[in-house]
């Protein structure tokens, strides 16, 4: 990984990190503050695969890393405050990318449960389920900051009862499927990081996998990815799986599996197969 790279991944991390006291106490995202900070004598994991870095110094201004090496390489500027990182770990911030935090947003938009455990990005929407309009809600996050970022899924089940209602118990028709594949689009042009779908759950479940496709090809055309809770997590969790991937396969569009789960006695003890 090149460096730049690396120092924009540990932004994420160290920023929110150094935020949260001040987030904490005013529940709003802090002003930037421009005096130095050093983090001296951690050790230091960049995310690039490299070994660890010893005896760091991380030299932090505004909202920018701008020095890091190895202490005694890096000159500390006389008016950092200084962070004694002595057997401690720095790191870039952790990537949830299945959570549902977003429902204690409004109430805890600290986050506090998150940052602590390093969580610095959260992707949301997820088993089917999305705030729709997806742009309305990124809109409303840029209105009402939390201390994550945050990064939404369009949902299958939600654009699904948006075009049949409660009518969902069944296959969807052409044109139904047409409209959902439009609100999907719409989904994607504000910002949705792609299509997700619960195929266990009422809502998703009676859908097809020709219906999944076609919608999963409208995030496919704006680089978008597929995530799901498959159809089946028990007896048929590898027919699940192979679904899924047939999905990406026409798509073409990377899949995530949300949970791989055997949780059934005929599928016990193939964890390696399923994997």
């Amino acid at each position: 990984m090149k460096l730049h790279c690396v120092l924009r991944l540990l932004i994420c991390s160290l920023i929110i990190t150094l935020a949260s006291p001040l987030a904490l106490r005013s529940n709003v995202y802090p002003q930037r503050v421009e005096t130095p900070v050093a983090i001296v004598g951690a050790t230091l994991i960049d995310g690039s695969g490299g070994p660890s870095l010893k005896n760091s110094v991380v030299i932090i201004q505004g909202d920018s890393i701008i020095k890091v090496g190895k202490q005694g390489s890096i000159k500390i500027p006389g008016d950092a405050r200084t962070i004694d990182g002595r057997g401690l770990v720095i790191s870039p911030g952790f990537i949830d990318s299945h959570n549902h935090s977003d429902r204690g947003f409004k109430t805890d938009p600290t986050a506090a449960t998150q940052v602590s455990q390093g969580i610095t990005t959260v992707a949301i929407g997820q088993d089917g389920g999305s705030a729709f309009p997806v742009g309305e809600f990124l809109e409303n996050l840029d209105r009402n900051s939390v201390a994550l970022n945050v990064l939404t899924f369009v949902g299958h089940a939600t654009v699904r009862s948006r075009i049949m209602h409660d009518d969902t118990n069944r296959l969807a028709t052409p044109g139904e499927i047409e409209k959902m594949s439009a609100l999907v689009n719409q989904a994607m042009k504000e910002g949705a990081f792609g299509l997700s779908t619960g195929l266990e759950y009422e809502t998703g479940k009676p859908a097809s996998t020709e219906e999944v496709v076609m919608l999963a090809r409208v995030a496919a055309r704006y680089g978008g990815m597929y995530i799901s809770h498959i159809r089946d997590e028990a007896d048929l969790t590898f027919a699940a799986l192979a679904e899924a991937i047939r999905i990406g396969k026409e798509a073409h569009l990377p899949v995530q599996i949300s949970h791989i789960k055997l949780g059934s006695v005929a599928v016990w003890g193939k964890a390696a197969d399923a994997v």
